[in-house]
């Protein structure tokens, strides 16, 4: 499944970057940060697979934003009494990076806390790649409930591979490895009971900003609906799901 859309661009200020913590196990490397939640707080999980030549070495980030269903837009600013505000250098609380810490390791896990709220996939830069792509046409979008450890799924990080018609591509492939992922949060905060599988919508759109901008959705994960979406969870995505192409850019 390839989905291509691109015109020029920059990246929204702020970032929570994960801490230094890491531990490694085999070919898994498990990186973390804060993993006693505070009160009104959860976690998301993110993993990077390496499986194959092509994105062995690739690194990357994916950047998460609170997004407020209701008026079907970010909730970036919405907080201005941030300890330390200094303008754009001052870190957002609302704003998460995931960025990867160990380009060489097969299957790596990032596990960042996040105050409850709906959070949106905003945008992805890949190692080597043309800079960062926005997904204000289309993105995901899940809910983190207070004391929950929500896995949104494996990326697997792609810069100028090959497609099949000839052309290069950038792209984080999804994939959903549900096991894996459970085992990491296990091994990085000694349970799992709070461990849940995202209950993605695709289709979240926004203001785009001056930026590649592209969609990216989720392979299985229904559309957003117009009316506001439910608070009651819908089926999980429990099942293991093979990698999708979904392109950035070419």
């Amino acid at each position: 499944m390839i989905r291509i859309a691109v015109v020029l661009a920059t990246t929204i200020a702020g970032c929570l970057q994960p801490a230094s913590a890491q531990t490694a196990s085999g070919d898994i490397t498990i990186v973390h940060q804060a993993p006693e939640l505070q009160p009104a707080h959860g976690a998301i999980v993110i993993g990077y697979r390496r499986s194959d030549d092509e994105s062995a070495g690739n690194s990357g980030t994916l950047e998460f934003a609170r997004y407020d269903i209701d008026n079907r837009r970010l909730s970036v600013w919405d907080r201005q009494d941030w300890e330390g505000y200094e303008g754009e250098t001052q870190t957002n609380p609302n704003i998460l990076l995931f960025t990867s810490r160990d380009r060489h390791a097969e299957r790596e896990y990032l596990i960042l806390p996040a105050e409850q709220g709906h959070y949106a996939l905003v945008g992805a830069t890949v190692s080597r790649s043309d800079g960062p792509h926005s997904f204000c046409l289309s993105a995901p979008v899940f809910r983190v409930a207070a004391g929950e450890i929500v896995y949104f799924g494996d990326v697997t990080p792609y810069s100028g591979v090959r497609l099949a018609n000839g052309q290069r591509a950038t792209s984080m492939a999804y994939s959903l490895n549900v096991d894996d992922a459970r085992a990491a949060v296990v091994e990085q905060m000694g349970s799992a009971e709070a461990f849940r599988t995202a209950d993605i919508r695709n289709g979240a759109t926004f203001a785009c900003p001056i930026q590649l901008i592209n969609a990216y959705e989720v392979p299985g994960a229904p559309r957003l609906e117009e009316e506001r979406l439910r608070e009651e969870s819908p089926p999980m995505l429990d099942e293991e799901l093979p990698a999708e192409n979904l392109t950035l850019g070419s």
